[in-house]
């Protein structure tokens, strides 16, 4: 296709060249000339026979189709097209600057151009610079996958992260919005790509720019666009505010082009027909259909004849109409074994019930985890005469009766002498007027997730017991060299009655801390279920670091204790030991190479919460890695396997607590646990210790 601007590219070709030229030669030789305010003298070129303006003119380069670089590097676009037209109907010399967005703008604060080609108008825009007349009507739009249906315009951004390009008047729009949080990116693109990424829920910016991009990226089924028509402005020509002189020329040479129908024929290459070509269009096509009638009218058909037309034509319509329900009914069926498949297919377990608590949905997948019976068999019967969902519904009797939402509900269910984990949701079912209908019972098997788990959390604690092994045999040589020597003694000194006393009262204890030793030992590696119980946190503490003794004292480590011995809380304190051991350990490579090597361990209570802090004066963690640790796999250590720190993230959320991690490159680590605090019961501060009742 021809452009049009190619029409005169002939007339315009000597002037052109001269002009280039006389602009490389400016550009190369001084400051670049600008055009200033209203009370300043414009740049001038004179080729000669007449003077023309040089202008400066800053674009967004990723603007599709407004403004952008194409597939062959060049400056390409809807607004490129209008100043190559304001130029030849124009004294100006147009040098196009392509830009980011927010450098653009600041280049034209910072007069470092003279205008900027595409910019929205707001009234706090409008404080800074001067606009010239509209040359298109812009407007913003929400982007968000298709199968998303709960955002429907702006408030429904509340609470939700939204991509949004810098600078861009979308921001602003988000600052009406309680609560909504805003992921930002230096190009419409870019912030497109964060939603398409799955870094935020829905895309806030130009929907012109946005429909280009999905169909560049081949997505147009996978994102739909919401919310209407938002916040519509005129998009127009930005200036510094008091340069009028140049503004007047922008509106004369728009209004030129307008007039001349250059306008019409670029608009129409980049957007098709304009409204109002289609509104004249339109009108001709009433015209000429009044005429028609009046013809018809003069005429003087024959009333029959004329009521058999009307006949005629209202069959056609019933017949169309006719056709046309067929259709929506062969659609809705489809849609219905659609949904069907959908629902058949998930390996979720699905059930509905009614108002009364019947079921009214079942997919294979529920029978499949439950064990149930035929679905013909259970369709329409109380959920709670099936022993199954019986087991699973009764802990939540209020929610239900209340239609009230529970979310990843945990539940160990016993079918025929297996134990499943499953993971449910229940929430009320609406009907198309908002009112509800039933509930929604949703069921994920997470019997085989939860053996890898503690197939995992075995390896890992096996390892960390292969790194004690040292320090547990020193601790246990200890108590059995004492014991060696008073049994050596034995023949020689047994009718010395202090010997006797000495061996009374020394090889009890000895016997008794080789015991504990052991009993502790066995306790880490047993593989045994998550059992909560109340313990002393002081207590438990001292069971950890007293396999630790040795390894302190041969890589000489300090460690500074600040424990408070009044702390309790409720949680499985095998699982939690695992964890203390992998913090222990982590801070001892991370100073192995240290001159002051410096381990403190506290534990306090702050807002009816026990914060255990584990820290150490190592290397530290660089900072592009922090966000990383708790992934498995991830490590540093060139013998680790990136396992210690995701079990024990994983144990620390299954005993309802909160691990954090802060550390400084060259200064060290402190690792936080935190946890409830729990009261000990009467039994528990009887024992002084745990409570295994």
């Amino acid at each position: 296709m021809i452009k049009y601007h190619e029409l005169e590219a002939g007339i315009n070709l000597g002037r052109k060249l001269k002009n280039l030229v006389l602009i490389f030669l400016i550009l190369t030789s001084m400051p670049p000339v600008v055009l200033l305010p209203a009370d300043k003298a414009l740049g001038i070129l004179d080729t000669g026979d007449q003077k023309e303006i040089l202008v400066r003119v800053a674009v967004d380069k990723n603007l599709p189709p407004f403004s952008y670089i194409d597939g062959s590097g060049q400056l390409n676009g809807y607004s490129i097209d209008l100043i190559k037209a304001i130029e030849q109907n124009s004294d100006l010399v147009i040098v196009t600057l392509p830009m980011e967005w927010d450098k653009a703008i600041k280049a034209l604060k910072n007069s470092d151009v003279d205008a900027i080609f595409g910019m929205k108008y707001t009234s706090e825009r409008d404080e800074i610079f001067d606009f010239s007349d509209s040359y298109f009507i812009i407007s913003e739009t929400i982007v968000i996958p298709t199968h998303q249906d709960d955002i429907k315009n702006l408030a429904d951004l509340k609470e939700r992260t939204t991509a949004v390009q810098k600078s861009h008047v979308a921001a602003n729009l988000l600052k009406d919005v309680r609560r909504a949080q805003i992921n930002v990116a230096f190009s419409q693109e870019e912030a497109l790509k964060l939603l398409i990424m799955g870094r935020a829920e829905a895309f806030l910016g130009n929907p012109w720019t946005a429909q280009y991009y999905l169909k560049k990226f081949g997505l147009e089924n996978k994102f739909k666009m919401v919310g209407g028509t938002i916040q519509p402005a005129d998009y127009a020509i930005a200036v510094r505010q008091g340069n009028y002189q140049l503004l007047n020329k922008f509106n004369s040479a728009l209004k030129t082009i307008k007039a001349n129908g250059q306008y019409d024929r670029i608009y129409y290459r980049w957007f098709g027909e304009r409204l109002s070509f289609v509104t004249a269009r339109l009108m001709k096509i009433i015209k000429l259909l009044a005429t028609f009638l009046v013809i018809v009218a003069l005429l003087a058909m024959l009333w029959n004849r004329k009521l058999q037309i009307e006949v005629d034509k209202r069959t056609k319509e019933l017949s169309q109409a006719n056709l046309n329900l067929k259709q929506q009914q062969k659609l809705i069926a489809e849609n219905d074994a659609f949904k069907e498949q959908v629902l058949n297919s998930v390996k979720n377990g699905i059930i509905t019930m009614d108002l009364e608590g019947r079921i009214t949905t079942v997919n294979p997948a529920a029978v499949n985890i439950l064990k149930l019976e035929d679905i013909s068999k259970i369709s329409l019967l109380p959920a709670t005469s099936i022993n199954q969902l019986k087991k699973i519904l009764e802990p939540f009797r209020k929610q239900l009766e209340a239609f009230e939402e529970v979310q990843q509900a945990e539940i160990d269910l016993s079918l025929n002498g297996e134990i499943k984990h499953l993971t449910c949701d229940i929430s009320p079912l609406y009907d198309v007027q908002g009112n509800i209908m039933g509930t929604l019972l949703t069921l994920q098997d997470r019997t085989h997730e939860k053996k890898l788990q503690n197939k995992l959390i075995t390896q890992e604690k096996m390892r960390a017991l292969g790194q004690l092994i040292a320090g547990i045999a020193h601790e246990l040589r200890n108590p059995l060299t004492s014991i060696k020597t008073f049994v050596e003694l034995i023949p020689l000194k047994h009718h010395n009655p202090v010997f006797r006393e000495e061996i009374a009262r020394y090889l009890p204890k000895e016997i008794a801390r080789l015991n504990n030793i052991i009993e502790d030992l066995l306790d880490y590696s047993r593989p045994q279920r998550a059992k909560k119980e109340v313990f002393n946190v002081h207590q438990w503490l001292e069971s950890v670091l007293l396999l630790f003794h040795k390894t302190f004292r041969d890589k000489n480590v300090q460690v500074t204790k600040e424990i408070d011995e009044t702390l309790y809380i409720y949680a499985d304190p095998r699982q939690l030991k695992q964890v203390a051991l992998n913090l222990i350990l982590n801070a001892l490579d991370a100073m192995g190479d240290c001159n002051q090597k410096h381990l403190t361990i506290s534990a306090q209570i702050k807002d009816k919460s026990v914060v255990l802090l584990f820290k150490d004066t190592g290397k530290g963690i660089p900072r592009d890695q922090i966000d990383k640790i708790f992934e498995p796999f991830f490590t540093t250590k060139t013998n680790g396997v990136g396992l210690g720190l995701t079990v024990s993230y994983q144990l620390v959320k299954e005993n309802q607590g909160e691990i954090t991690v802060d550390s400084t490159p060259g200064s060290g680590t402190a690792v936080k646990l935190e946890f409830p605090a729990a009261q000990p019961s009467s039994k528990l501060l009887a024992q002084g210790g745990i409570d295994h009742a």
